[in-house]
């Protein structure tokens, strides 16, 4: 067993290994000792869903060249022994798992590329979505090699001190340099697995890291939509304001002519009625009341912000923190 079926799709990895699946394998040995002939008779079951371990494990018994030949040089006049075998099995899983985490690792740093690369674009919430996915089928997947890599590891520090390849060991005592060699591979595939346990922690930890910055780039995103969007109310606020303040200026004079209308002299020719003069003289007077009135209020207001807020007020320091926001959002 190496890995669940998993097929990255990103062209890195298509290239590395194209069209290939990472699937799970159950590996059955049976071996049976002719007592007569002095030899050992083995029955392998493995999978299809891998066809290139098949073809090793049958180059292992015909013979032929492996990958593993490195690790145990041999000639065609020296028979295979169980322990032999079994080591070579575990070789084999142990170097596929290698190659998976060889796979994941540029398959994860292909996309922590494609997330920075776009994190300065406008936000696509179709590839957010498709992105948060990913990672999450990742850390699925993660957990579930990691099961089946401390399986095969498990199972690695237990071959030795098997009683069958203990017996083995007693019986084929003209083998010894041979059984140290397989010794030997052991401890180098345990080593390797040991080794991938350390790699997929890591993994697990770049996939929540990525993560993380997905979720936290969609935040700031959506807090740069909010500050623009604050920024925008802030300008219909001050247009208001000013609107307001020119109301506070006609707003006497309009109440003048209110009082008055089409009375005047200059207007109806009547010299009994009142002066333009005195329209000018009551506009004048009530707007300097209604600024008076404005002045005190506005006086009264900073003064209770001054004490509420501290001598810029409420409203002055809200907006100065959300010009601040602005300028710390904007690229």
């Amino acid at each position: 067993m190496t890995s669940p079926e998993h097929k990255y799709p990103d062209s890195l990895c298509v290239q590395m290994a194209p069209g290939f699946r990472w699937p799970i394998l159950r590996i059955y040995v049976y071996i049976k000792h002719c007592y007569f002939l002095g030899s050992y008779n083995y029955l392998l079951l493995i999978d299809r869903a891998d066809s290139s371990l098949a073809i090793d494990m049958k180059s292992l018994f015909y013979d032929g060249e492996t990958s593993v030949d490195k690790e145990y040089p041999r000639n065609s006049k020296t028979p295979w022994q169980p322990n032999v075998v079994i080591a070579n099995i575990l070789y084999f899983i142990a170097l596929r798992s290698s190659h998976f985490f060889r796979h994941a690792e540029a398959h994860l740093q292909s996309l922590a590329d494609t997330i920075m690369t776009r994190s300065d674009e406008k936000p696509d919430f179709k590839f957010q979505i498709e992105t948060t996915k990913a990672l999450h089928q990742l850390m699925f997947t993660w957990a579930e090699v990691r099961r089946r890599i401390l399986a095969a590891l498990s199972l690695l520090k237990e071959i030795p001190a098997h009683t069958f390849i203990v017996s083995l060991d007693r019986e084929r005592v003209q083998y010894a340099k041979e059984e140290l060699k397989t010794r030997t591979g052991l401890q180098k595939a345990r080593a390797m697995l040991e080794d991938n346990v350390e790699r997929l922690d890591s993994l697990t930890e770049k996939t929540k890291a990525l993560n993380s910055l997905v979720f936290n780039l969609a935040n700031l995103h959506d807090y740069r939509a909010a500050v623009e969007e604050a920024r925008a109310a802030n300008a219909v606020a001050t247009s208001l304001q000013r609107i307001t303040s020119l109301t506070f200026v006609y707003l006497p004079i309009t109440l003048a002519a209110t009082i008055y209308g089409m009375n005047l002299s200059p207007i109806t020719g009547d010299e009994g009625q009142k002066g333009i003069w005195a329209f000018f003289a009551v506009s004048a007077g009530l707007l300097v009341v209604t600024i008076g009135v404005l002045g005190i209020w506005i006086w009264k207001s900073q003064i209770v912000g001054w004490f509420k807020h501290g001598h810029r007020g409420k409203p002055r320091v809200e907006l100065h923190q959300q010009e601040k926001n602005i300028a710390l959002a904007e690229p």
